[in-house]
């Protein structure tokens, strides 16, 4: 081999070596290929070094899908409105043909997970000197305590590691639909740590440490009921642990909310189509006739009950997102 084939290849392997970290996957359950590196201390919120995450005042907005653009009617395909479908303009797809599923602004706006992102107060010892402030492990009682607050809803508790920093993939998968773990998770209370949980002055290590370092942490408020899962479960894995914790907290059965909300997701995509072509048709009028010309008085009138039966869906929606929480009875003073 010449010298010049042995610099190319050192060349490659170079390459491929700095490249790694790109394609590493997060399906273990510290979320890593490898040696995993060493956890920053724990110095306050937001102070991870060489975090890339997005800071607690200006999370990463999930986007689950990109709305559809209104189409008018004289554009769209002829024959039935499926909701949340997009078809090319102007002609039908050809039997066979792959059809790409999408969603309309309000379903859209629904789809997203709420999270929370903890602050932890440092630990002061008293005494004759003013000891300075750090940060140490609280015991697990109390660590899920600060997590929950006032919030009896059951924790999903969200550890990223160096490979998921900054993005949803410890929760939400790659490459298949997620809007049903979305929509599980609406009735979690839903925190996210960065990976310096695994530091051991971090005040919820002990929490993350009884439970082996799990990528996700599922457990009701008071900690009864708690599932630790790593990032090498399935989506069908975690969706039967999130129905565990669920029933264990709330009164109503889970799945038959998330059918319903499927449905009402549906139809929230439905209108947001159809007043779309209303909104189309009604500038096509106003391009020629008056603001209150009949036509336009007319368009505007259908326009109005399509808001009016959104608003009746956001009350069913109420309605079914209420799964009336199980409220632990307060202990009876002597």
């Amino acid at each position: 081999m010449s010298l010049q084939h042995l610099r190319a290849g050192l060349l490659v392997g170079a390459c491929l070596w700095f490249a790694a970290p790109a394609f590493a996957q997060c399906n273990g359950g510290g979320g890593n290929i490898g040696i995993q590196p060493t956890p920053p201390p724990y110095r306050g919120p937001g102070d991870m070094v060489g975090n890339t995450s997005p800071s607690p005042a200006a999370p990463a907005a999930a986007a689950p899908m990109a709305p559809a653009p209104a189409t008018p009617r004289a554009q769209m395909a002829r024959g039935p409105v499926m909701p949340g479908v997009a078809m090319t303009p102007g002609r039908a797809p050809s039997r066979g043909a792959p059809i790409t599923f999408t969603h309309r602004a309000t379903t859209l706006g629904e789809l997203h997970v709420d999270w929370s992102y903890p602050s932890f107060e440092p630990e002061r010892s008293e005494g004759i000197t003013v000891a300075p402030k750090v940060w140490k492990a609280l015991p697990v009682a109390e660590a899920l305590q600060r997590l929950a607050g006032d919030d009896q809803r059951p924790l999903l508790v969200l550890r990223e590691c160096w490979v998921c920093s900054g993005t949803d993939h410890a929760l939400l998968d790659r490459k298949m639909a997620n809007e049903k773990t979305i929509l599980f998770s609406r009735w979690f209370h839903c925190v996210r740590l960065d990976d310096s949980v695994r530091h051991e002055n971090h005040p919820c290590h002990l929490l993350f440490k009884e439970q082996s370092m799990p990528h996700l942490l599922l457990c009701s408020a008071d900690g009864s009921t708690m599932v630790p899962l790593d990032g090498r479960r399935t989506q069908s894995q975690l969706w039967s642990s999130m129905r565990k914790v669920l029933k264990a907290a709330y009164e109503r059965d889970p799945d038959e909310a998330v059918r319903g909300l499927f449905q009402i997701l549906g139809q929230y995509d439905h209108l947001d189509s159809l007043e779309a072509e209303i909104s189309a048709r009604l500038q096509n009028v106003l391009n020629t006739q008056a603001k209150d010309s009949p036509r336009a008085r007319e368009l505007e009138s259908e326009r109005a009950k399509v808001a009016a039966e959104r608003d009746e869906l956001k009350r069913r929606q109420a309605d079914v997102m209420d799964l009336r929480l199980k409220v632990a009875a307060p202990a009876k003073s002597d």
